[in-house]
């Protein structure tokens, strides 16, 4: 009974800190840059695949029901913007950063190393998903006819430097952060 209410309680933070951090966002270029997959990097690599599919799909279910809590506002609209591809990916993302890391850590592999190269991966895989989901809406909702090049520089050229950031800065901190986690989790 502990550890259902544990991982209620963690994934409602989860759910609360991934809100919270989408809302930081400074613009630039056709998609704004959030904290946003920061928190994504640090669910998936904390949580297990079901909680992390839990965490994603309320924050997603609740945004297209109207909450404003995307980084452009919330409802069901929202799938007509070129981003929400980036979004259908973190639901691809986390179990496999999950799988990835735990696969690592079977061949004993430096648990900051194997945090990063699952957040790597983990990144190509929400940039393949963000590109093709923005590619359709650029050309066959929005007509604007931009090539695979152009879309690309729109939505994930500007962003590749801060987002490896995010990747490494994520995987020390979940690193940590699974430490106190599994103390705490002991404990009780």
């Amino acid at each position: 009974m502990r550890k259902v209410v544990y991982n209620m309680i963690q994934d409602a933070l989860l759910l609360a800190l991934l809100i919270i951090f989408t809302l930081i966002r400074f613009p630039l270029g056709a998609i704004q840059f959030t904290m946003q997959l920061f928190i994504i990097f640090i669910i998936g690599l904390i949580c297990n695949v079901k909680d992390s599919l839990l965490v994603i799909g309320l924050y997603l279910i609740l945004g297209l029901v109207g909450l404003p809590i995307f980084s452009n506002g919330g409802g069901i609209y929202y799938v007509y913007q070129p981003s929400f591809g980036f979004m259908i990916g973190f639901v691809i993302l986390c179990p496999c950063i999950r799988l990835i890391q735990k696969g690592f850590n079977k061949l004993k592999l430096n648990p900051y190393l194997s945090n990063i190269i699952a957040t790597l991966i983990g990144l190509v895989i929400d940039y393949f998903c963000g590109v093709i989901y923005a590619y359709f809406i650029f050309n066959y909702h929005l007509h604007a006819g931009y090539n695979f090049f152009k879309v690309f520089g729109l939505v994930i050229a500007p962003f590749i430097i801060f987002d490896l950031i995010k990747c490494v800065i994520a995987a020390i901190v979940s690193k940590k952060l699974s430490d106190v986690l599994t103390i705490l989790n002991n404990q009780s």
